[in-house]
């Protein structure tokens, strides 16, 4: 890489790391702890240079236009504050206990997620904040993969009886859902947190690839044969998707 390519990097909030390995073509993952570029090492050097920056330059205008690795709200997650999980509110409860491992107890008929952190980070805030949404991460991936896979079956049989593979909950900050040449889909856990009509878009989206791995316009037929107003879900996703607490 030369060094303006090299001084983009220095532009960024988060560390850019770049990639040098076999693939076809190059990419771009905006993570929530670092961004990583991709470059096939079959370019020349002027080719990788070239594609370096203008996925860099892609990066930032995208950052910028939605203000991506912005500080986080201070309250978001604190006792007594209210968060929004598959259409259901639940209000946040912190309690410390005595050891080095933390846990989450989400009671839908309390309306409550309850989380317990080692007493011993009760004044780092920082620290706190990391465990806080680890916790809840995995906690969410746990308790509510059975809810999102009902619905992903519901959606299934409803619009396109596919075979499917494994579902899977996984935390990511570049994409919605994926969906493998096998069936497989995988939704990410931030999915929760918007309207469910927002997260069945997503659904289907990966559903209609079970029959074509692109964006096609035959792709498209089938995503609005199934939610014809998938347009207004998916400008939910490109204005509001990158405010979402975490």
């Amino acid at each position: 890489m030369n060094e303006k390519v090299l001084s983009l990097t220095q532009n960024f909030p988060v560390p850019v790391r770049i990639v040098i390995e076999a693939r076809k073509s190059a990419r771009i993952a905006l993570r929530n702890k670092q961004i990583i570029l991709r470059i096939p090492k079959g370019m020349n050097i002027q080719q990788k240079n070239k594609v370096a920056q203008e996925l860099l330059e892609w990066a930032n205008k995208t950052i910028q236009e939605k203000n991506l690795y912005s500080p986080a709200d201070p309250e978001v997650f604190n006792p007594g504050t209210s968060i929004s999980v598959m259409g259901q509110n639940y209000t946040i409860a912190h309690h410390f206990v005595p050891g080095n491992r933390g846990s989450v107890h989400i009671s839908k008929t309390q309306e409550k997620i309850t989380i317990s952190l080692p007493i011993h980070i009760s004044h780092k805030e920082d620290t706190k904040k990391e465990w806080i949404q680890q916790l809840l991460i995995k906690g969410f991936n746990q308790y509510f993969l059975p809810e999102i896979t009902r619905r992903v079956q519901e959606l299934n049989r409803l619009y396109f009886n596919a075979e499917l593979g494994k579902i899977t909950l996984r935390y990511t900050t570049s994409r919605w859902g994926s969906c493998s040449s096998e069936g497989s889909i995988s939704l990410s856990t931030k999915l929760l947190l918007v309207p469910p009509v927002v997260c069945d878009y997503v659904i289907i989206h990966e559903l209609a690839h079970r029959f074509e791995m692109n964006h096609s316009d035959r792709f498209w037929i089938l995503v609005e044969k199934a939610m014809p107003d998938y347009r207004v879900h998916l400008h939910w996703l490109k204005t509001e998707g990158s405010k979402l607490e975490f």
